[in-house]
C-alpha cells in the first residue's frame, strides 16, 4: 500500500499519511472502502501514542524504548528536550542512562532543520509531543496528575532480560514507585528475573504480585 501511495505521489513524507482521506484510499486498486476506513482509523489511533513512544518512533540514533522513557520522564515535552539537546548537554547527561554518545545523537537530530519541520508538522497533526502531566501542570500551575506507581512498593530480584537492575529501579522511581530491599506484606510487587531465589519464594508465600520485565514495562505505560 505504501509503495502504491508513493507511486501515485499521494505521499512524499511521513506527515502526508495523516492527510489522506478515506475516499482517496478507497479509490486505489485493491483497497476498497472497508480497508481504507481501517487504515484511516489505525492512523488516527497512532496519533494518540504517549510522548515516550513517539520519541522512540522518531528513530533517533541510540534511542531505545528504555532510554526514551527515561528522557520523556526528565524532559516532559519535545520543546524541553530540544532545548536541552541544543543548549544544555549537562542536563541531558544527568538523565539516567544518557551518556555522551546519546547526548550527541540528540543534539545532531534536533539541530537538523528537516527534523525540526517534522516536529512542527506532527504537532499540527495532533500528535502528543508532551506528557499528560506537563499539560496539566501548564494548565493549572500545579505538579500535574499523580504518577502511575505512586504509593506502590517494589522489590527487584534476579536478572531481567534487557533491563539492568538500576535501570528498572530508575524507571520505577520516575513513575512514583518505591524500591525496597526485602519482601514483606507491605510489598506491592516483586519484579523477578532469572535466578530469583528466596525473595520469589517469600513473595509467593505472602501472596505478593509477581511481575516479569514485560509486565513491569506494561505497568509503567498505563
Amino acid at each position: 500500500t505504501i509503495a502504491l501511495l508513493v507511486e501515485r505521489e499521494l505521499i512524499t513524507k511521513l506527515s502526508d499519511l495523516y492527510r489522506l482521506e478515506t475516499a482517496t484510499l478507497a479509490s486505489l486498486e485493491g483497497m476498497g472502502k472497508r480497508s481504507a476506513e481501517k487504515l484511516v482509523a489505525a492512523l488516527e489511533q497512532s496519533r494518540q501514542q504517549p510522548w515516550h513512544r513517539l520519541l522512540f518512533a522518531l528513530g533517533i540514533r541510540n534511542i531505545g524504548p528504555v532510554n526514551a522513557k527515561a528522557l520523556a520522564s526528565a524532559f516532559p515535552s519535545a520543546a524541553t528536550l530540544a532545548k536541552a539537546a541544543l543548549h544544555d548537554l549537562e542536563a541531558l547527561q544527568a538523565t539516567y542512562g544518557i551518556g555522551e554518545e546519546i547526548a550527541e545523537a540528540l543534539t545532531e537530530w534536533f539541530s537538523n532543520a528537516t527534523n525540526q519541520s517534522l516536529l512542527q508538522e506532527l504537532q499540527i497533526l495532533g500528535f502528543c509531543l508532551e506528557a499528560p502531566e506537563a499539560v496539566a501542570g501548564d494548565a493549572s500551575g500545579d505538579a500535574g496528575t499523580p504518577k502511575p506507581l505512586e504509593g506502590k512498593t517494589f522489590v527487584l530480584t534476579g536478572a531481567l532480560p534487557t533491563l539492568k537492575r538500576n535501570q528498572a529501579q530508575e524507571l520505577i522511581e520516575a513513575a512514583g514507585g518505591k524500591i525496597s530491599g526485602s519482601v514483606s506484606k507491605k510489598t506491592s510487587y516483586l519484579v523477578a528475573g532469572e535466578e530469583a531465589g528466596s525473595k520469589l519464594t517469600k513473595a509467593e508465600q505472602l501472596g505478593v504480585a509477581i511481575l516479569d520485565e514485560a509486565a513491569l514495562l506494561e505497568l509503567l505505560e498505563r
